[in-house]
């Protein structure tokens, strides 16, 4: 096996192992599994997020039944969603209460290290307000982060290979029905 092919195994296995991990608090983050392989991302450089308008409601918002739980329904912006040349999957996403509270997050998914990254939100004027502090942080299948991780694991990202999907194939998993894809990480 070609010495290319076996980062690929490696860089796939660090990637389940970041998910799972990840998904249980531990709080170790994807980048640090790449250290521990020898995948250096030292390298990777994340270009700066173009704002889109923030999402009105209306035709551009895809209803995500499949991360729906708990206290919010969740929708995803799809005139927002970008794949950019840097591997990060960018997207603004709707969160709307029980009570009819909205909340309106520009956020970035890099599929490469399992790790999540809140850009802005929303502020009471329509206008975006960039978040203090932003960094990149483990995806994970509990907590504040929960909707996030099943965000980029059902419809984002290609989890065996640690890739974000192609733009169209991410269309096609927002418009098709919802399934229970939960129980399985590996869902492509």
């Amino acid at each position: 096996m070609a010495k290319c092919t076996h980062r690929l195994v490696l860089r796939s296995l660090g990637m389940v192992a970041a998910l799972a991990l990840g998904g249980t608090g531990t709080g170790v983050s994807a980048t640090q599994f790449d250290a521990i392989l020898g995948n250096s991302t030292k390298d990777w450089v994340e270009r700066a997020p173009d704002f889109p308008e923030p999402p009105a409601s209306g035709a551009s918002l895809q209803h995500l039944s499949a991360i729906a739980r708990g206290e919010f329904d969740y929708s995803i912006d799809t005139k927002s969603l970008t794949v950019g040349d840097d591997g990060v999957v960018r997207y603004a996403i709707v969160a709307v209460s029980r009570s009819g509270a909205r909340n309106v997050r520009y956020e970035g998914v890099r599929c490469a290290t399992a790790e999540g990254k809140l850009y802005a939100v929303e502020s009471g004027s329509g206008a975006w307000e960039k978040a203090r502090g932003a960094s990149w942080q483990v995806l994970s299948d509990s907590g504040a982060r929960s909707a996030q991780f099943n965000l980029a694991r059902d419809y984002l990202c290609d989890n065996v290979a640690g890739a974000p999907l192609e733009l169209k194939v991410i269309w096609a998993r927002l418009k098709a029905p919802a399934t229970t894809t939960t129980a399985n990480p590996y869902n492509n």
